[in-house]
């Protein structure tokens, strides 16, 4: 799931623009998700798509007070996120 494929189809809905999730650079870093509801959820980013969806690996759900939930793996709905915040120093490579 890590390389998104859109068919481009009747129906099919990309982000605005038609331009996919810029998410490549976040697949295997820890991220934090804010979500609809104030909630956050916390793991391995392990893939997306073009709806942003996303399937996070390790996760737990944070709550106030510094407790938190394990939930395993789990895919959540691109409609619900709000942000995504790496946890991890994300390093590009220039050629120039």
């Amino acid at each position: 799931m890590a390389s998104p494929a859109v068919d481009g189809g009747e129906g099919s809905k990309k982000l605005a623009g038609g331009a996919l999730p810029e998410l490549k650079k976040y697949v295997d870093k820890k991220v934090n998700l804010r979500l609809n509801g104030n909630r956050t959820v916390s793991g391995v980013l392990r893939g997306y798509d073009a709806f942003m969806n996303v399937v996070l690996a390790m996760a737990d759900e944070l709550h106030y007070g510094g407790s938190k939930t394990p939930l395993g793996s789990v895919l959540i709905r691109g409609s619900m996120i709000v942000n995504i915040e790496p946890q991890q120093v994300i390093t590009t490579s220039s050629s120039a």
